[in-house]
């Protein structure tokens, strides 16, 4: 398995993270689903990456701009995807490597972040 940090999602975070989903990964699983919280775990279609994503939107009432938070965490070889899909939120937030979407409702636009694990 080739290095997360050569996977498209790592490379070019931007414009990924901005694109339909299923053109870049495949949905292995939903692990649960409802109009403002999502997760799942997907494949990058092009280097075979598992990643567990997560999706979280807050209803804030105010004009329908609601803040919008999405996570992509690599699931490490050894880890049993299932498993860390269904760690909470936080938990997930506490990993690394991973890729972040912060869109609050004041934002033009989301700030995408690359938070890089630790280096041997």
């Amino acid at each position: 398995m080739p290095t997360v940090e050569t996977c498209a999602l790592w490379r070019d975070p931007e414009t990924i993270t901005r694109a339909r989903m299923a053109d870049h990964f495949e949905r292995l699983e939903t692990v649960f689903q409802d109009s403002h919280e999502w997760r799942y775990v997907l494949r990058c279609r092009e280097c075979g990456w598992v990643y567990v994503f997560d999706f979280h939107e807050e209803i804030d009432w105010a004009g329908g701009n609601d803040p919008q938070y999405k996570l992509w965490v690599p699931v490490p070889d050894g880890e049993d995807p299932a498993v860390v899909a269904r760690e909470d939120r936080f938990a997930l937030m506490e990993r690394v490597p991973r890729v972040q979407s912060d869109w609050p409702a004041d934002a033009a636009a989301p700030r995408i972040v690359r938070v890089p694990g630790p280096r041997a």
